[in-house]
């Protein structure tokens, strides 16, 4: 199984076992992410694992999910940071996937103090479960993709299955915020408006955005092709009534 693979079958759990993990695989989840890169390289982060089991860190974690393991992504605070936070998570939770572990995303980081100058933004509780981690992805409840995507042209099979991806990317409250206008050689992503923007809920969405971004770019280099993010100056210059432009995903073959 890989990253791809990973997107259709994860599914979130909240029932861990406080069972070790062997050090070997949680030193490549690090190295994992550590040679990850971000979205933009002025956004520096930094990464740690907090041990439960062996109770060598204290961490309160959540009170509706107690897990062996937190990994806790930090970062400097910049421009998009928390789309940053989203896209790298993204990428280390199907990580652990492949490798068999149970996962859930948690916005919330409690009590966890900063760490060196950096903030903590976004953490997984991952770990062993007696609870099945996978799932079949015909019984994911998302959007279809004509609910989520215009086409401006027919897209070739490639493009297809790259938007299958993302469209089976998690989100929270499963509100799937995103909409996508796509031509065969591009993929635009916009972040729908709230009626009421509260200030927690986009956040929360530009999390949203650097996840479904990730599966876009996972699902590109599935497919053999050549991607490039980057800003339409274009569409920056329009106004949207309902959605704000993200990025586009260029595709070259």
């Amino acid at each position: 199984m890989n990253l791809y693979d990973a997107i259709f079958v994860r599914q979130s759990v909240r029932s861990f076992q406080l069972e070790p993990i062997e050090q070997r695989l949680l030193n490549n989840i690090m190295n994992f992410a550590n040679h990850l890169e971000s979205l933009d390289d002025s956004l520096e982060v930094k990464y740690e694992i907090i041990d439960k089991v062996t109770e060598q860190e204290k961490h309160n974690g959540s009170l509706w999910i107690k897990a062996p393991y937190y990994f806790v992504l930090y970062s400097k605070i910049g421009e998009n940071y928390l789309m940053n936070a989203g896209y790298l998570l993204e990428h280390i939770c199907l990580y652990m996937t492949t490798k068999g572990l149970a996962t859930c995303f948690m916005q919330n980081v409690g009590s966890i103090k900063k760490h060196e100058g950096y903030e903590p933004v976004l953490q997984i509780a991952f770990g062993k479960s007696n609870k099945n981690i996978y799932r079949e992805a015909k019984k994911v409840k998302r959007l279809k993709l004509n609910e989520i995507c215009i086409f401006k042209e027919e897209v070739c099979k490639e493009v297809q299955e790259i938007l299958n991806a993302a469209r089976m990317a998690p989100s929270s409250l499963n509100s799937q915020p995103w909409r996508l206008i796509v031509y065969d050689n591009r993929i635009h992503l916009f972040c729908r408006k709230e009626v009421i923007a509260f200030k927690k809920m986009k956040a929360l969405h530009e999390i949203d955005m650097g996840i479904i971004l990730a599966n876009l770019c996972i699902g590109a280099e599935e497919m053999w092709l050549l991607s490039e993010l980057m800003k339409s100056e274009n569409i920056l210059e329009r106004h949207f009534r309902k959605n704000e432009y993200v990025a586009t995903l260029k595709l070259m073959r």
